[in-house]
């Protein structure tokens, strides 16, 4: 009957314990930092006019990497990483006219499932255009300040004789009462 060793090998991680590279990591880390602090006391001591102390050079390696082994990501093969894209992508260009399903009711045969999932991918479209036309009215609501600042600078300069609504009506066919409700966003 032989007996066992209890003695795990160097690069065998124990629980609780570091497996020699992440030592390696730990130690770079823990000589950069205690570098580092030796140069800032020396930079403080020394004043502004002292010339550049050479700095240590930062480990390869990052802490991080300590961690985030355990963490499993979920792969996608090509059809699902397709369709999660798909999914987070924002239509840009316009509305995504896919949900509308005309055919659909010329069948005859319409399945509650059919309609709940074109309902909810219209819904979730339709949120998705408001945040961006929300977003761009805000956007647009900042960018008119900046313009009615500059127009009431160029008008008190008298380089510009109409008033803000006038010249704004002329200039870009737009009222002054919805400019005032964009830059009040």
């Amino acid at each position: 009957m032989s007996q066992e060793s209890l003695i795990l090998p160097s690069n065998q991680c124990i629980p609780g314990m570091w497996s020699t590279e992440q030592s390696v990591i730990i130690t770079e880390h823990s000589n950069y930092y205690e570098q580092m602090t030796l140069v800032v006391k020396q930079i403080i001591e020394s004043g502004p006019d002292a010339p550049k102390p050479s700095l240590p050079k930062r480990p390869k390696s990052k802490l991080d990497s300590l961690f985030t082994h355990a963490k499993k990501k979920k792969t996608f093969d090509p059809k699902e990483l397709h369709d999660y894209l798909r999914s987070k992508c924002v239509d840009q260009c316009g509305i995504n006219k896919q949900f509308i399903v005309e055919d659909m009711w010329k069948s005859g045969t319409v399945q509650k499932e059919e309609l709940l999932d074109i309902l909810k991918r219209a819904t979730r479209q339709i949120k998705r255009c408001e945040a961006q036309m929300l977003l761009f009215y805000i956007k647009f609501g900042t960018f008119l300040e900046q313009v009615k600042a500059w127009h009431e600078n160029e008008y008190n300069k008298n380089t510009i004789q109409e008033s803000w609504p006038v010249w704004l009506k002329t200039n870009a066919d737009y009222s002054d009462r919805h400019a005032r409700r964009l830059r009040n966003l």
